[in-house]
């Protein structure tokens, strides 16, 4: 019974190892985006999800913390590397991001949302191209679906049976901005987070 249980022991280690990583990159401590997408750690077993270390609030100090996990650790075949940020209602740092993106010479997968994380969110329950001027504007219409919705908690259970929904809300909502032809800064609501999501749950 020993030698049986220390086999199966065996086999879980292996079974670990053999998960590639995927690297997230996100705006600040504890946000909502990593709440969200480390559940799937649990959930499938291709990947497994770790937050960069850091608490960085600026798309290029987070890619400066992801050489550095890089730099210390290096990565494998199949390991991926995604960054989650926001664009906060703000034309100057949009223009930044464009800037770095354009620049980075890092295998990164950029994953904006626009204005922030809360409108991939709110996919899960409706779809709408309603610009929203402000974050308290964005909230009221979330608390309709969640009405308790506070910043930093995790809604995961609620919202991981909607996920097919929001992938189909997220990528009409693109294919409606490509349709008008919007820059990337006009493009409000959207959100790429989805891309990540389908890479989790194995959808082509």
């Amino acid at each position: 019974m020993k030698e049986i249980r220390s086999r199966q022991k065996k086999r879980r280690i292996n079974f670990r190892e053999e998960r590639k990583l995927i690297l997230l990159g996100v705006e600040g401590k504890n946000r909502s985006e990593f709440l969200y997408f480390k559940n799937f750690n649990s959930l499938q077993n291709r990947y497994r999800i770790k937050k960069v270390f850091g608490n960085n609030t600026h798309l290029q100090g987070i890619m400066n913390e992801m050489k550095t996990y890089i730099k210390n650790n290096g990565l494998s075949d199949g390991d991926l590397l995604y960054c989650l940020f926001d664009m906060d209602f703000d034309k100057n740092k949009m223009k930044n991001i464009q800037k770095i993106i354009k620049e980075n010479k890092l295998p990164i997968r950029f994953l904006p949302s626009n204005p922030c994380f809360e409108v991939f969110l709110l996919f899960h329950f409706m779809f709408t191209t309603k610009q929203f001027e402000n974050f308290g504007q964005l909230e009221r219409e979330l608390k309709k679906h969640l009405p308790n919705y506070r910043k930093g908690e995790n809604y995961f259970e609620l919202l991981e049976p909607l996920a097919d929904v929001c992938i189909k809300n997220c990528d009409k909502v693109l294919l409606h901005h490509n349709a008008c032809e919007h820059d990337f800064c006009d493009m409000n609501p959207s959100t790429n987070a989805h891309e990540l999501v389908k890479i989790l749950k194995n959808i082509k």
